[in-house]
């Protein structure tokens, strides 16, 4: 669904899940880039509610970085 338009039943529940998420400013900039937080935004732009940075810093510590996601 990515490339098209339309969001099915799945995208929905991912999206949503994807848009809370965003809803914390520390992960935000971690998701919003990549395809799915596009697809979060695109299925939810206006989501209420925004938390400050709470989350301690080392925890994202490689986050979003292609190293970590392959390292596994």
């Amino acid at each position: 669904m990515l490339g098209g338009d339309a969001i099915n039943a799945a995208d929905l529940q991912i999206a949503t899940s994807l848009r809370l998420l965003m809803s914390f400013d520390d992960l935000r900039p971690h998701i919003e880039p990549r395809p799915a937080g596009k697809l979060a935004l695109r299925a939810v732009p206006d989501f209420p509610g925004k938390s400050p940075p709470v989350l301690p810093p080392e925890w994202l510590t490689g986050f979003g970085s292609q190293s970590a996601a392959t390292d596994t």
